[in-house]
């Protein structure tokens, strides 16, 4: 979380925009984080450059963390060269390197407290070996944006913040396809490489997204017939 007015209203103060850019510097160089090329692109991002160029909007290629992409196309189905730097082969490696122990199949029940300070987690260990009790001196909760509150919620912790679960905030999103006069072959490429943020001051950003054949399918069988202009 950013605040650009000193998170006053949370009691955010330190967490301004400059005090944590060092920090995300130093998480994009851990992922390898790049702006995507032309020619990764595709000729989606193509089309979508030249209806912005052409209107004189603000644009760009996107950044995002991979390393060796040669435009499968499937991001959100997994890569299948591993060009993409998620944690599992950037900070899980460095982390048992540096001796963590890595527990999966597990779901947290709940945080233990003691002294008023978080002292542990306790979880069922989903592969049939009962309760798993882990001892800590510092917890950190990390479990997203919806299981986050919950699991908080489930340990009696948080309540009294008037916050907890209060803020959940959704980027609601739509799409606009259209019958091109050429060749687009949107499964060639980046999925989402091109950005249009003419109007990020009104909360409204435009991206370029592509990928499979079933991503196509999917909008056809939701559009009426006509519903499309060329």
């Amino acid at each position: 979380m950013c605040s650009s007015d000193g998170g006053s209203e949370f009691g955010l103060g330190e967490l301004t925009e400059e005090q944590l850019a060092p920090c995300f510097e130093r998480v994009e160089l851990a992922l390898s984080v790049s702006e995507v090329t032309p020619e990764l692109a595709g000729r989606n991002a193509a089309v979508a450059r030249r209806g912005a160029e052409k209107l004189g909007w603000s644009h760009g290629y996107l950044r995002r963390n991979a390393k060796g992409c040669v435009g499968s196309g499937v991001c959100a189905f997994g890569c299948p060269t591993s060009a993409k730097q998620h944690t599992g082969i950037t900070y899980i490696p460095r982390a048992r390197e540096a001796g963590a122990r890595v527990v999966t199949g597990t779901d947290v029940s709940r945080i233990e407290v003691a002294g008023g300070r978080a002292r542990g987690v306790v979880a069922s260990d989903g592969n049939g070996g009962g309760e798993l009790r882990v001892d800590a001196p510092l917890v950190i909760v990390a479990a997203g944006t919806v299981n986050t509150p919950l699991l908080l919620a489930r340990s009696g912790l948080g309540a009294g913040s008037g916050q907890l679960g209060a803020n959940l905030s959704l980027h609601p999103a739509t799409a606009v396809v259209a019958d091109m006069d050429e060749l687009v072959d949107m499964a060639v490429g980046v999925p989402q490489s091109f950005y249009v943020d003419e109007f990020a001051a009104d909360g409204i950003m435009f991206e370029g997204i592509a990928g499979p054949p079933a991503y196509a399918a999917i909008v056809a069988c939701r559009c009426p017939d006509g519903a499309t202009r060329r």
